[in-house]
């Protein structure tokens, strides 16, 4: 009994362990990352993980939301009866040629 204990505690202090590793690198913001590293490093200088915060500004400025545009707006014909007195042809004067007539007297 004794040796199955002892295994039993060593298997979960290894889980345990292992958990917690993973735990405490996540949230070390000073974790080593080849990656950051730069690609050729120069011999004799140091390079430091520097945390800059972001930096806002504040400003105003005029933006165009919409085009201008017209709208048109198309009404349906209105229809009326009424009587009026329309000219079908206008007034005139008629001259009418004649030949002269002679007589004697």
């Amino acid at each position: 009994m004794k040796i199955k204990s002892m295994k039993l505690t060593g298997s979960v202090f290894l889980l345990a362990s292992t958990g917690l590793s993973s735990l405490a690198f996540a949230s070390d913001p000073a974790i080593y990352e080849p990656s950051l590293v730069p690609s050729n490093p120069q011999v004799g200088e140091c390079y430091a993980r520097v945390l800059i915060p972001a930096q806002f500004t504040t400003s105003s400025e005029t933006v165009m939301t919409a085009e201008p545009y017209s709208t048109i707006q198309v009404d349906q014909a209105r229809l009326e009866r009424r009587n009026e007195q329309v000219e079908t042809k206008q007034a005139h004067i008629r001259f009418e040629v004649r030949q002269p007539s002679f007589r004697s007297v």
